[in-house]
């Protein structure tokens, strides 16, 4: 299992070299792992190299015991990529991942050659911690169905839950499961808290690399509004709305995640006289 030695612990991460390639960074959202991402691999290898790491308190990387916040998963980025000895990388962050994506790519703009932020937010403002504090209220009661009740029916837009029932069936069996797991529960509830202090409002006009920003028109979670008003602080930022899609867009529309993401990589940045 691959892992380096990050500040407070093991870290997992998968790497995968395609010669010749750039590198694609995928990070995770707050429920999610490196093997989240695996529909995705074998088309994302046919045109990248990908990297994927789990945040501390996901996954096979260390769970943690004391609070903490995203500085912390910031670290862990800088410590990835010193062990693979990568100097940059095309980045693709997704929610919570989006927010660390963000605030990295403010930090260390040399180390990051795209950047594409989906379904994030500059500002971890009041009502998504609100958000996130009553997910954490109902996680320390440690049942399972009821974790899965206050997150996942609001993750996914009206259209997919209509549309894909059998799925999402599947789904919450499987997850009920895992969110019965007190210490799962007690990763998570870290991992909100750790977002709390997440704002990049006045380091935006840092990103000087292509920034293209996703958002979605039925994300409850981190509504449209969120994106559009992110995108205008950023110079030369683009944003794109998914229509009939949620918070969870790589699952809702994978083909047009992949598209996306490697369109924006692989069909490059070219200015046009017109």
């Amino acid at each position: 299992m691959p892992t380096f030695q990050g500040p407070k612990g093991p870290v997992y991460y998968d790497y995968q070299v395609n010669p010749n390639q750039p590198v694609l960074l995928l990070l995770n959202g707050i429920m999610m792992s490196v093997d989240s991402w695996a529909p995705f691999v074998e088309p994302f290898l046919k045109h990248v190299s990908l990297l994927r790491v789990d945040f501390y308190d996901q996954g096979k990387s260390a769970h943690l015991s004391e609070p903490y916040d995203q500085s912390l998963q910031v670290a862990l980025l800088n410590g990835l990529l010193e062990h693979l000895k990568i100097l940059n990388v095309h980045l693709a962050g997704i929610s919570y991942g989006a927010s660390v994506a963000l605030q990295w790519a403010t930090q260390s703009p040399e180390k990051v050659s795209s950047l594409m932020v989906f379904n994030g937010v500059m500002k971890t403002n009041q009502t998504l911690k609100n958000i996130g504090d009553e997910w954490n209220r109902v996680a320390l009661k440690n049942e399972g169905k009821a974790y899965y009740e206050a997150t996942i029916p609001m993750i996914y837009s009206t259209y997919f839950k209509t549309h894909q029932s059998a799925w999402m069936a599947t789904r919450k069996t499987l997850l009920i499961d895992v969110f019965s797991n007190p210490l799962f529960l007690n990763r998570m509830v870290r991992l909100t808290k750790s977002a709390e202090n997440h704002d990049v409002t006045d380091a935006l006009e840092q990103l000087t690399m292509p920034v293209l920003i996703i958002a979605s028109d039925d994300d409850a979670l981190t509504p449209q509004a969120e994106q559009e008003a992110m995108a205008k602080r950023i110079p030369h930022a683009d944003c794109v709305i998914f229509y009939q899609t949620g918070h969870a867009s790589m699952y809702e529309r994978p083909q047009l995640f992949l598209n996306t993401v490697l369109g924006f990589i692989t069909g490059g940045h070219p200015t046009f006289n017109i």
